[in-house]
């Protein structure tokens, strides 16, 4: 079972934060507007995503996923496929 929180967060910034934060990079205030920025970033993302999921999953129809598995070859894998060299092969083994 899948919980999800709608959390909202208010963020009041001073203008000198802001003012500051444009005038110089390497301090604080800079360091908190990038953070915020790149949150807004992600958020804006992960929402647009949810918008395209879910416009795909109400043009999807049913039984397309079974058409086209069924029309997929029944063959081993190629063997000079190789996973990532970088993760575990066997499970972990």
């Amino acid at each position: 079972m899948m919980f999800f929180y709608l959390v909202t967060v208010r963020l009041v910034l001073d203008t000198n934060i802001i003012v500051s934060a444009f005038r110089s990079r390497r301090g604080a205030s800079n360091a908190l507007f990038r953070m915020v920025a790149a949150v807004a970033q992600k958020i804006g993302a992960v929402e647009t995503a949810k918008a395209f999921l879910q416009k795909r999953a109400a043009e999807a129809v049913e039984g397309d996923l079974k058409r086209y598995l069924e029309n997929a070859p029944d063959t081993s894998p190629d063997p000079s496929d190789d996973p990532h060299p970088y993760l575990p092969h066997n499970g972990g083994e």
